[in-house]
C-alpha cells in the first residue's frame, strides 16, 4: 500500500498519512484529511490499481498445482494452515504443522502414500508446554536417522525446544535457554548438534547446542538479523540468511554498538559460517533481492533457497558457493517455506494459495529447467524498467471522479498527464508542478549529545481518551437520568483509567465507578471505587403472606476493591480480589430506619481456559474456575461466611459446526451469615417471572451476595433458594437450517438437559413411589430445544423447555433471552 501511495501521490504522502492518523487517532480521519477519500473509497482505488497492474502478469506465471503435487489442500481439508514442511533425511516422510483439527498439531505424512498421515503432537496452542508453535519460522527438524523431530515452541514465558519421538510420540524438552525467543532449528547430519536462531534483547543470532555437553553457544553475536540456518554435509559449516551486507566478522558489531554504526537494514543474502575457523563468507550479493530459507542437499552437494529476484518468492538452486544460480519454479503465489531430502529427489514447500496455506511436493526438482523468470511490474519499477508512474496503469472509472486525472493502462485508454512529472524509478521524487512541499512536522534537532550518541528520553505516562460514550434522558418516574462510560490509557496500554456512571436523580440513587488498572508487568493489578444503587420491590418485613403487601426498597453498596491477577501461562492464572464494602437497604415509600451491614471480602481463584471459540459459542476445550471467598465477622453488623465455589465446563467437538457442551457448577456457604444461592431461569431473560412475583431479597447484603445458578430453563428465576447449590447442564449444539430466498441464515440450534437443586440443611433428590418407581423431589429437571442468532448486534435466544419429575411433564415454557451461551 505504501508503494502505491508513493507511486500515485508522491512519497511524502506516506509520512503525511501516518502523521495525520496519529494526530487524529482515527484511521478514517487520517485517510480523509490526507487524500480526501474514506478508507472504503481509497481501498476501492487501491484494489483497482492492483488489478490493472498485475492482471496482465498472471498468464506469465504458474499455479503451484501445475508444477507440483498437492500434499495438503486447505479447501478440501476445511482448514487454513498447512505449513513448516520438513522432509525426512531419507525422503520418505514429511513433517508439518496444521490446524486441520482446530489446534496447531504436528503431523507426519508419507510421501509414497500421501493418505497415510499420523499426528505426533496434539494440542499445539492449547497446552502450557506448547502455547504457540512457530508457523512462519520453521521450527521443525528431523534427526539424521529420521526417528525424532526437534520442535521449537513457546512454553510459558520463554520458548523451549522439544524432542519428539515419531513412533512413541514421547516428548522430552531440552534445557531452558536464556533466550527471548527461538525460531528456526536444524539438526546436524552427525546428530551431535542443533543449530537454532535465538532472539535476545531484540537481536537474532545463530546458536549451536551440543547434545553431549548440553552447552549453548552464540556463534554470530552481533546486531544483524541472522535466520534460517542449515548444515553442510560434514556438520562443520552452516549456511544461513542475513542482512549483514559485508560485515562478515562474527561479534565485531554487537547489539550494544548499534549507536556507533551507520546501519540501515537491507536485503537478506546467503552466508556460510565455518565452525573451525570462526569465519563468515558471503555467498550471494544480488542488489535489492532477498534470499532466504537455504536448504543443503547432503549427497548432491548443492544449495537450494527461496529468492524474490523477479518480485515473487520462488525456489532457486546453485552450487555451494552460491554460483551458477538458476530458478526451479515460476510460481504466481509467494513460496514461504521449503525443505529438501538429502539426495535432492524430493522438495516440499508451503505457499499462501487461494486463501489458505497449502503444501506441495516436487519430485526431482533439479530436472526442472527454466531459463529465466519474468519480472513483475513491481520489480520492473524498482529496476527503472517500468514505463512510468502507477498512474499510467490506472484508469478511474467512476462518474464522480471523471474530472480527475485520465491515465493510460493496458489497451486503448486515454492519456492526460500534463499535471505530472515522471521518472522511471519509484525512489525518484515525483512532486507535482507548482507544488510546494510543506513540512509535516518540525525538523527535529538537538537529538544527539556532544559525543554524537542519540539522547535517551525516559518514557512518560500520558493518558489520552480511548472511548467516551454518553446518553441522557428524562422519565416521569425517575426524572433526570443518564449513562456515561470513559476509558483512558497511555500510549503503550500499560495504564488504564475507567469511569462509568448511571445517573438517576442524584448521586445517592445512582451507580458510578472509577477504576485504575496497571498492566505493565506480568502481574496485573487494579483498584476500583464504586457506588451502586438498585430499586426493587420487597415483601413487607414480618409478613408471612408471600403474595401480601410489598415495599419499594433501595439497595446500596459502596466501597473499594483491589484486584491482582498472575498468569502462569496463556491458559492458567490465579486471581486475588479484596473488597471493603458498606451495604445498605432503605425503604422508599415508608419511613423506616436504614439497615446497614459491613464486610471485608477477600477471595482467591484458580482459572483455566483453553477453549476454541466458534461463531456462537465454544466448540472445543475446557475451562474451569475453582475459588474460595471469606468474610470475617468482626461484630454484629458484619457479615461472616466462607464460600468455596466450582464452575467447570468441557466442550467436545463432533464436526466443524457441531459440538457437545457440558457444565457442572456449585457452591456451599458456611458461617453465621452465609451467602444464599437461587437457581432457575437463564441470564438475560426477557420474559422472566418469579415465584411469589417478587425478587427474593430482603436484607442489605442480599443484592450484593445473592448469587444465581443458571441456566435451569423452564423454572422461575428463584425456583429454589439455599446456602448450597449444584447445577449440571449438557447441550448438543448444531447448525439450524433456515433459508430465505435460497440463502442460508446464521442460525444455530441446541437441545439440552438441565438439572439442579439448592438447599440449606437437608436435600432429598428423589422419592420412591409405592409401585417401586422414582420421581424427583428436590432435584429440578428440564429438557428442551432452541435456536439462537445475532440480531441487530444482539445474541438472541429462543428456547422451549419442559420440566419433569420423571412421572409427568409440564406444558412447554417459552423463553426469550439475550446473551451468550456458557
Amino acid at each position: 500500500m505504501y508503494w502505491y501511495i508513493a507511486q500515485k501521490y508522491g512519497p511524502e504522502k506516506v509520512g503525511e498519512l501516518l502523521q495525520r492518523i496519529r494526530a487524529t487517532r482515527s484511521v478514517e480521519l487520517g485517510f480523509k484529511t490526507t487524500f480526501g477519500l474514506s478508507v472504503s473509497e481509497f481501498s476501492d482505488r487501491f484494489l483497482q490499481a492492483l488489478k490493472v497492474l498485475y492482471y496482465p502478469d498472471i498468464a506469465r506465471y504458474e499455479e503451484p498445482s501445475t508444477f507440483a503435487e498437492v500434499l495438503a489442500d486447505h479447501k478440501k481439508i476445511e482448514n487454513f494452515i498447512n505449513a513448516s514442511p520438513e522432509v525426512s533425511p531419507q525422503g520418505d516422510l514429511v513433517a508439518f504443522i496444521s490446524d486441520r483439527n482446530d489446534y496447531y498439531d504436528v503431523y507426519v505424512q508419507s510421501l509414497a502414500r500421501p493418505r497415510d498421515i499420523k499426528r505426533v503432537l496434539s494440542g499445539g496452542g492449547a497446552t502450557a508446554s506448547f502455547e504457540e508453535l512457530h508457523l512462519l519460522t520453521p521450527g521443525l527438524t528431523w534427526s539424521p536417522d529420521g526417528k525424532k523431530l526437534a520442535l521449537a515452541a513457546k512454553a510459558g514465558e520463554r520458548d523451549r525446544v522439544y524432542i519428539i519421538d515419531v513412533n512413541t510420540e514421547d516428548q522430552q524438552p531440552l534445557p531452558a535457554f536464556d533466550l527471548d525467543g527461538i525460531q528456526s532449528v536444524k539438526w546436524s547430519p552427525d546428530g551431535k548438534k542443533l543449530a537454532l536462531v535465538g532472539v535476545k534483547n531484540g537481536s537474532s543470532d545463530i546458536y549451536i547446542y551440543e547434545f553431549d555437553t548440553k552447552l549453548l553457544t552464540n556463534v554470530t553475536s552481533d546486531l544483524f538479523a541472522d535466520r534460517d540456518p542449515d548444515w553442510t554435509a560434514d556438520s562443520r559449516s552452516l549456511i544461513f540468511s542475513s542482512d549483514r551486507a559485508d560485515y562478515v566478522t562474527p561479534g565485531e558489531w554487537p547489539a550494544s554498538k548499534i549507536l556507533f554504526i551507520n546501519w540501515k537494514s537491507g536485503p537478506l543474502n546467503l552466508y556460510r559460517f565455518d565452525l573451525e575457523s570462526n569465519t563468515i563468507t558471503r555467498l550471494t550479493n544480488t542488489p535489492g533481492v532477498n534470499q532466504i530459507y537455504p536448504a543443503v542437499s547432503r549427497t548432491s552437494n548443492s544449495l537450494f533457497y527461496i529468492s524474490d529476484e523477479n518480485g515473487i518468492n520462488n525456489i532457486w538452486t546453485s552450487d555451494m558457493t552460491g554460483q551458477h544460480a538458476r530458478p526451479l519454479t515460476n510460481s504466481i503465489s509467494k513460496i514461504d517455506q521449503m525443505s529438501i531430502s538429502n539426495d535432492a529427489s524430493k522438495l516440499t514447500f508451503s505457499t499462501l494459495h487461494d486463501g489458505g496455506y497449502d503444501m506441495f511436493l516436487i519430485r526431482n526438482p533439479v530436472d526442472r529447467h527454466l531459463d529465466s523468470l519474468p519480472l513483475t511490474e513491481y520489480r520492473r519499477a524498482q529496476r527503472g524498467l517500468a514505463a512510468g508512474r502507477l498512474d499510467s496503469l490506472v484508469h478511474e472509472r467512476t462518474a464522480l471522479n471523471a474530472h480527475e486525472d485520465s491515465v493510460k493502462g493496458y489497451g486503448n485508454v486515454h492519456v492526460d498527464l500534463h499535471d505530472y512529472v515522471f521518472g522511471n524509478s519509484p525512489e525518484q521524487d515525483r512532486s507535482m508542478r507548482n507544488y510546494q512541499q510543506k513540512p509535516i512536522v518540525q525538523e527535529v534537532t538537538n537529538y544527539k549529545d556532544s559525543s554524537g550518541h542519540y539522547k535517551i528520553h525516559e518514557y512518560k505516562v500520558i493518558f489520552t481518551p480511548d472511548v467516551i460514550l454518553g446518553t441522557a434522558g428524562y422519565t416521569g418516574y425517575y426524572g433526570l437520568e443518564g449513562a456515561t462510560q470513559m476509558l483512558f490509557s497511555d500510549e503503550l496500554g500499560n495504564h488504564q483509567i475507567f469511569a462509568a456512571t448511571n445517573l438517576i436523580l442524584d448521586l445517592k440513587n445512582s451507580t458510578y465507578i472509577l477504576a485504575y488498572f496497571n498492566l505493565e508487568h506480568r502481574s496485573n493489578w487494579g483498584l476500583e471505587g464504586f457506588h451502586t444503587a438498585q430499586f426493587l420491590y420487597v415483601p413487607v418485613e414480618g409478613s408471612t403472606d408471600p403474595l401480601g403487601p410489598i415495599n419499594l426498597a433501595r439497595f446500596t453498596s459502596y466501597g473499594l476493591t483491589g484486584t491482582v491477577s498472575y498468569p502462569f501461562n496463556r491458559f492458567e492464572r490465579i486471581d486475588f480480589n479484596g473488597s471493603a464494602m458498606v451495604l445498605e437497604r432503605d425503604l422508599i415509600d415508608i419511613s423506616a430506619p436504614t439497615k446497614r451491614k459491613f464486610t471485608l471480602f477477600p477471595s482467591i481463584s484458580f482459572v483455566h481456559d483453553d477453549v476454541l471459540n466458534g461463531y456462537f459459542y465454544p466448540r472445543a476445550g475446557a475451562r474451569y474456575n475453582i475459588g474460595i471467598s471469606v468474610a470475617p465477622k468482626f461484630g454484629d453488623a458484619w457479615l461472616g461466611f466462607v464460600t468455596p465455589e466450582l464452575d467447570a465446563r468441557y466442550y467436545i467437538k463432533l464436526s466443524t459446526n457441531m459440538s457437545i457442551a457440558t457444565r457442572i457448577a456449585g457452591a456451599a456457604s458456611f458461617g453465621p451469615t452465609p451467602q444464599k444461592f437461587f437457581i432457575g431461569g437463564v441470564d438475560g431473560w426477557i420474559n422472566r417471572y418469579f415465584t411469589n412475583q417478587v425478587y427474593p431479597l430482603s436484607e442489605p447484603e442480599d443484592y450484593a451476595f445473592f448469587n444465581a445458578g443458571r441456566p435451569l430453563r423452564g423454572y422461575a428465576f428463584n425456583e429454589k433458594i439455599g446456602t448450597k447449590y449444584v447445577l449440571g447442564n449438557i447441550e448438543f449444539r448444531y447448525p439450524f437450517p433456515i433459508f430465505v430466498a435460497g440463502f442460508p441464515l446464521a442460525f444455530f440450534g441446541d437441545s439440552f438437559i438441565d438439572m439442579g437443586t439448592a438447599w440449606t440443611n437437608n436435600v432429598y433428590l428423589f422419592d420412591k413411589l409405592p409401585d417401586g418407581t422414582f420421581r424427583t423431589r428436590d432435584l429440578l429437571t428440564s429438557v428442551g430445544t432452541g435456536i439462537r442468532t445475532y440480531l441487530f448486534g444482539f445474541y438472541v435466544h429462543m428456547d422451549v423447555a419442559w420440566t419433569t419429575n420423571l412421572n409427568a411433564w409440564s406444558h412447554p415454557n417459552y423463553i426469550f433471552s439475550l446473551g451468550e451461551d456458557f
